[in-house]
């Protein structure tokens, strides 16, 4: 059975959401429901609703990729909102969701332990 995620949410003409959706393709991944970031904003009390059904959150910033527990989603709520809300007060795009797991930014190995490819 080929993989898939949850939910995908991405931007058209977004550098980062091309380099996710490619990897998705080149790995034959499917995406259940996929959310276009330019006709639904998901702001901040949505985005804090979705994380109810993940139980670990990586959030990739640059270089450096960040990884949160549920445990700790209360403790360091502004610190991770400010990490998944972008400039324009919505969610980050490129972001994923596989299973209890949601991704924002893209980093292959993250996709891949995810998704359960390899690269």
């Amino acid at each position: 059975m080929p993989a898939s995620v949850d939910w995908h949410y991405h931007r058209a003409n977004c550098e980062t959401c091309s380099k996710a959706k490619a990897f998705l393709d080149e790995h034959g991944v499917t995406s259940r429901e996929v959310v276009l970031a330019r006709q639904v904003a998901i702001e901040p009390t949505t985005a804090w609703a979705m994380l109810d059904k993940v139980q670990h959150l990586a959030v990739v910033r640059g270089s450096k990729v960040y990884e949160f527990e549920r445990a700790q989603f209360v403790d360091q709520h502004e610190q991770i909102e400010s990490m998944i809300i972008g400039r324009s007060g919505s969610l980050r795009a490129p972001t994923i969701r596989v299973g209890p797991t949601m991704i924002v930014g893209y980093e292959p190995s993250l996709y891949s332990r995810a998704i359960g490819v390899t690269r």
